[in-house]
């Protein structure tokens, strides 16, 4: 019987780690982690997880998201990743603070994807494109003429999944119209802009 149970144990093929990857948001802001949670339901080789921490600063996300990388089971040589997700919110004393927030996330290993003013512009990429400066409430505006229930926080992952490769290609146009103009990355400047999709393209290549 004992060497019956070893026979088994050794055919038995090991089952393959989901890799694991961390994301630092706002904290009284929802949407950008409950967008990226729903990926689970269509990932085999990641597991998508929130940073613990109610950080609303930039700075302040980054440690959060540090914080959690270093309370957690990560394993970087076994593809494990963190990136942080900043808006901008059109405020023109944030950019020190994003700048700040970057280096620091770089030390780290942490990848800083910015939308400006919003992440809102994501969910609008799937829909049109367009190269005119938003605020905010302008972005969720625009965003209510194709999803009218739209809220802040509101799942819409499975309204937008059959159209992302349209709004990954829109997000690629805004980021290189930005580059030709001469505007630098990470800036609010790059108004409307998102970094969204260098998440999303990893995601479906799973």
């Amino acid at each position: 019987m004992v060497a019956r149970t070893k026979q088994k144990q050794r055919g038995q093929a090991k089952r393959a780690r989901k890799r694991i990857i961390l994301i630092g948001c706002e904290g009284k802001n929802q949407t950008e982690q409950n967008y990226f949670k729903e990926f689970n339901q269509t990932q085999k080789n990641y597991t998508i997880q929130p940073a613990s921490g109610n950080s609303t600063d930039p700075k302040g996300i980054v440690e959060d998201t540090i914080n959690s990388i270093q309370k957690s089971k990560m394993e970087p040589k076994e593809g494990d990743l963190a990136f942080c997700l900043f808006d901008s919110d059109t405020d023109t004393q944030k950019q020190e603070q994003i700048d700040q927030a970057v280096s620091r996330a770089k030390q780290m290993g942490i990848e800083v994807l910015l939308s400006v003013p919003c992440f809102e512009v994501w969910f609008l990429q799937h829909f049109q494109y367009s190269t005119g400066q938003l605020t905010g409430n302008q972005a969720i505006r625009a965003l209510k003429k194709f999803i009218p229930e739209y809220e802040k926080s509101k799942s819409v992952f499975f309204q937008l999944e059959s159209s992302v490769d349209i709004a990954v290609d829109h997000a690629k146009r805004l980021e290189k119209h930005h580059d030709e103009i001469g505007i630098r990355r990470k800036s609010l400047k790059r108004n409307p802009s998102t970094e969204a999709y260098k998440l999303v393209e990893l995601l479906k290549k799973e």
